[in-house]
């Protein structure tokens, strides 16, 4: 009888080859034939009688891990009149679940799976970098790089001039010192262990520190074992830099890159990471998804919305409709809080807004008024960089870990808001932006609160213009894509807001903004 295992997967094979090595080899042991079969998604058929088809599935259940690039589907019995058995390809033998903790209960196993890995005495090895650990000093080549890893942030500043990252040793004490969600649990905890932003608990701030921290799970069988010494020892996690110093142990394994990520609270994975060298060759690569026909009529093609937010580059929106793209939406900025200040006089009930401001907060009025030439500019990013200066936050990035540090998940409502300029296009009044925010300012909203309400309201607004305006042009998906995205709180917060009926289509890994 044929059976199919069918997965969802990451188009390049080498993404699931660890998927495809456990599979084959767990034929092996119960001497069945198989098949692979590589279209949209992988299926895995397996030729056996029922009972030993049900024994493999329980064997590769135990081993097939959590992963970013595939995803089970369903299994089922099929009929399968071109079933060829596969040749069985020259795949390495994954380090699954199974064979991790036979390491754990077996160190000395460590020299099958290690490279270029030299030690007499794994035991004493082990002790050595627990010691080592305690004493802020511990080198270690690992399988993704050089690191010195401690106990403390200050004593490893300096080494590689990094900032330091956080190695928790197991996912509990992870979720134990951190504020993280069952999604982020899950994708942190994954075969390929990325890495992602994390917001210490209040309560261990003095330890971990205040600001927004990059964190990882052991991710090689090396650091595996060793997380079990380290527990036993009450070792939760440890901060690490990249280092130049000889390492005390040293090894090669063939482990996934590393990819840091952000992650929805509804799961969706987005690759923090910049590699395209032009807004075309994002198109190019996202053209499939973006040129899809109507099931009804396949002369029809259906429109969709593309929407760039980034650090560096222009802010805009755009309708892909054909073969044409059209701006639906007009952005221009000014920066310069001087040139803000006066554009705010000319406004309706402005001169109270800056004479209260003036009386509440004289010192960053002063500040303001500084700046005099005028600053244009179509990045949403460096407005907001604006806003926070004349809110007396040093930079924009500021403002972001301010609101990284709200606790609630709604906040004040800040302006945000369509005109027509005098062309007869519509804008963003980015005037009634800062009124708002600072007229929250001069009623004495804490820092904390006003920051993510600003950033809370932008999504809100960015969110309902996508439905409205998917709605007047008929547009049935939205590309969403630039490094402004790699802000958790914007990104959850556009995904919340956005009509739930639209395709959302995210940039592939490498592609999520240009140079």
């Amino acid at each position: 009888m044929i059976y199919e295992l069918r997965f969802a997967v990451n188009k390049e094979h080498s993404t699931y080859i660890v998927l495809r090595s456990i599979l084959i080899h767990s034929t092996k042991t119960y001497d069945l034939t198989f098949m692979e079969r590589f279209d949209d998604e992988y299926a895995f058929l397996v030729n056996g009688t029922t009972k030993e088809v049900l024994a493999f599935c329980d064997e590769i259940s135990k081993r097939i891990p959590l992963s970013l690039n595939f995803k089970f589907l369903y299994f089922k019995n099929i009929e399968c009149t071109d079933f060829q058995p596969s040749s069985v390809p020259d795949l390495p033998i994954a380090l699954d679940a199974v064979l991790l903790q036979e390491l754990s209960d077996n160190p000395y196993k460590l020299v099958d799976y290690l490279e270029n890995f030299e030690c007499k005495d794994i035991l004493a090895t082990l002790n050595e970098c627990i010691a080592r650990l305690k004493a802020n000093n511990l080198v270690i080549k690992t399988a993704l790089g050089n690191f010195r890893f401690g106990m403390s942030i200050e004593t490893l500043q300096g080494d590689l001039d990094e900032n330091s990252s956080l190695l928790f040793w197991d996912i509990s004490m992870l979720k134990t010192h951190m504020r993280v969600e069952n999604a982020q649990v899950e994708a942190l905890a994954s075969f390929e262990k990325p890495s992602m932003m994390l917001m210490p608990k209040d309560i261990f701030r003095d330890i971990l520190g205040s600001e927004i921290k990059e964190c990882i799970l052991p991710f090689d069988a090396f650091l595996s074992v060793l997380s079990g010494y380290c527990l036993k020892q009450d070792i939760a996690f440890s901060f690490f830099v990249r280092s130049s110093q000889d390492p005390f142990i040293s090894y090669d394994q063939n482990v996934p890159c590393s990819h840091k990520i952000v992650v929805s609270k509804d799961g969706f994975v987005l690759y923090d990471e910049i590699e395209a060298k032009s807004l075309q060759e994002i198109i190019n690569v996202h053209k499939t998804e973006l040129e899809v026909k109507d099931k009804d009529n396949e002369n029809l093609q259906i429109s969709s919305l593309i929407m760039c937010l980034s650090k560096k580059n222009e802010i805009f929106f755009w309708l892909k409709s054909g073969d044409g793209i059209k701006s639906i939406l007009e952005f221009d900025f000014e920066c310069s809080p001087y040139v803000l200040f006066q554009e705010i006089l000319n406004t309706k009930d402005g001169d109270k807004l800056c004479k209260n401001f003036e009386k509440y907060c004289p010192e960053l009025y002063l500040y303001s008024q500084k700046v005099i030439q005028s600053k244009k500019t179509k990045n949403i990013f460096n407005f907001l960089d604006s806003i926070a200066l004349i809110l007396g936050f040093e930079s924009v990035y500021r403002l972001f870990a301010n609101a990284n540090t709200y606790v609630r998940d709604k906040g004040p409502r800040i302006d945000y808001k369509i005109i027509k300029n005098e062309k007869n296009e519509l804008k963003l009044d980015y005037i009634l932006v800062l009124k708002s925010a600072m007229s929250f300012k001069i009623a004495g909203v804490d820092d904390a609160t006003l920051c993510y309400g600003i950033l809370d309201s932008l999504g809100e607004f960015l969110g309902n213009l996508i439905g409205d305006i998917g709605i007047n042009f008929h547009a049935k998906s939205v590309f969403i894509f630039g490094s402004l995205l790699g802000e958790k709180i914007l990104f959850d917060k556009i995904l919340h807001y956005m009509p739930k009926n639209m395709k959302l289509i995210l940039p592939k890994s490498g592609f999520l903004d240009y140079q």
